[in-house]
């Protein structure tokens, strides 16, 4: 499983957001919204250019770059633990992302996670929780910080 990083181009929270939740995805490809598909496409004349911007990672605010740059720099690092988690998802059928109710199927908290973003966690691997920011502004997601699921 894997989203497509396509930042807002107004919102440098939510695509810095974004990308880094991706650092904890199957799959992590980032690419801008440019003039590649859609309505966006070179080839539907004529295209508006504002309403198909490009964000460029190297091309933010410092404060997001870093965020993204740590992000990506994290994801590097994570090699070799995914080479190893996709290789027990290779023999096991069970995907390197998995929802909490699949290891702890008799806890109520499992079955926690909302559509509004709240509770929003999931294993990657076998020894990492993922638990991504969804919130605007937000600096923690209360998710398994404050709970216990075993």
């Amino acid at each position: 499983w894997s989203h497509d990083l396509v930042g807002p181009p107004h919102d440098m929270e939510l695509y810095t957001r974004w990308l880094q939740w991706g650092a904890y995805s199957g799959i992590m490809r980032s690419h801008d919204r440019g003039m590649a598909s859609g309505h966006c496409n070179f080839n539907n004349w004529p295209v508006d250019v504002e309403a198909c911007p490009r964000v460029e990672v190297w091309n933010t605010p410092q404060f997001h770059f870093t965020a993204i740059r740590a992000a990506m720099q994290e994801r590097a690092a994570l090699v070799p633990y995914m080479y190893n988690s996709l290789a027990s998802a290779f023999a096991t059928g069970l995907g390197v992302m998995r929802p909490m109710y699949f290891d702890f199927p008799a806890a109520d908290m499992a079955y926690a996670a909302a559509p509004n973003g709240s509770f929003a966690q999931y294993f990657f691997g076998e020894d990492m929780i993922v638990s991504p920011i969804t919130a605007p502004g937000a600096n923690g997601t209360g998710g398994t910080d404050n709970t216990t699921l075993a």
